[in-house]
């Protein structure tokens, strides 16, 4: 199954939708007959204009670009959505590579919750964190992402902005390990300083808030949802493809605090937390197959 067919296998056209921030490459575009809206930051006018000055983005792709119907930070989709009326009129969400930036997931979740039917699902593709400039990150951890909730935190905070640079990798295909991390520290910890010094209003820095691979996301998704903090339930979630993978939850529309059989939890968050401690080996593996691969063509 390709990567499109993966993302939108639980959804169908004639099903009401929105996308998040898909830019120039939309997954469940109007003008492939799906009936979905697009939440962005920026209205189509100005995607159009970054689009167009950005050498790297291919000339055809520009066209793709739709119209904005929710303008604003997905962190408030449910805001966006209950402008319009539309809370609960909605059976699916598509979000690619977006999840990681959110500086507040689980608002972000309760609010997707409240913008779906019941039953409805949130399909999302996120990066592995082994697989990219992320690799020498720890993975995130759920009391990481209740910090930031109780903080309504509306933008990366400082130390986030600083581990993502501090960390940032020349992710090596050949040798993961080996993959060439950031040598401007003591500048980043300047900048963090200045930044905490300065008594104006910060200004949003994007960065990868968050970093994952797949058992550690599923812990922290099932764990949500045991706390009552999140109303979403595991469809499913793949292996790694490259370098993400993909998600599927389902719309429990519990109310926040809700009880779940404690039992059955911990069996399964038992289960989950092996296969994080087995996951390390998926990395030598890939290194391993691209390795062969390029051995296969020649390339030494």
């Amino acid at each position: 199954m390709d990567r499109k067919k993966s993302i939108l296998k639980f959804i169908e056209k004639n099903q009401r939708g929105i996308e998040i921030g898909p830019w120039f490459s939309p997954l469940a575009a109007k003008a492939e007959g799906f009936n979905c809206l697009v939440l962005d930051v920026f209205d189509k006018k100005t995607l159009i204009e970054n689009a167009v000055s950005d050498s790297a983005i291919p000339r055809e792709k520009i066209s793709h670009i739709e119209e904005v119907d929710f303008l604003g930070t997905s962190t408030e989709i449910e805001t966006l959505v209950g402008a319009s009326d539309q809370l609960g009129a909605f059976d699916y969400i598509v979000s690619s590579h977006n999840f990681e930036h959110l500086p507040n997931p689980l608002k972000f979740l309760q609010g997707c919750g409240r913008a779906l039917k019941a039953g409805g699902i949130l399909s999302m593709a996120i990066p592995d964190k082994r697989v990219c400039f992320d690799i020498f990150r720890p993975a995130s951890t759920l009391g990481q992402w209740i910090e930031a909730y109780f903080e309504k935190r509306d933008k990366p905070s400082l130390a986030q902005i600083f581990e993502h640079h501090a960390s940032f990798a020349e992710f090596n295909r050949r040798a993961p390990f080996a993959s060439e991390a950031s040598k401007s520290l003591k500048g980043l910890y300047a900048q963090w300083l200045s930044s905490a010094e300065d008594a104006s209003p910060r200004k949003y820095q994007d960065a990868h808030c968050w970093v994952f691979t797949p058992a550690s996301f599923e812990l922290m998704i099932r764990d949500a949802e045991f706390l009552g903090i999140s109303p979403f339930s595991v469809v499913s979630i793949s292996k790694s493809k490259g370098n993400e993978f993909f998600v599927h939850l389902r719309n429990e529309a519990k109310n926040l605090n809700h009880e779940d059989d404690a039992s059955a939890h911990f069996s399964q968050r038992q289960r989950v937390l092996s296969k994080m401690a087995q996951e390390a080996p998926y990395i030598l593996s890939w290194s391993r197959r691209i390795g062969n691969m390029l051995r296969t063509k020649g390339v030494n």
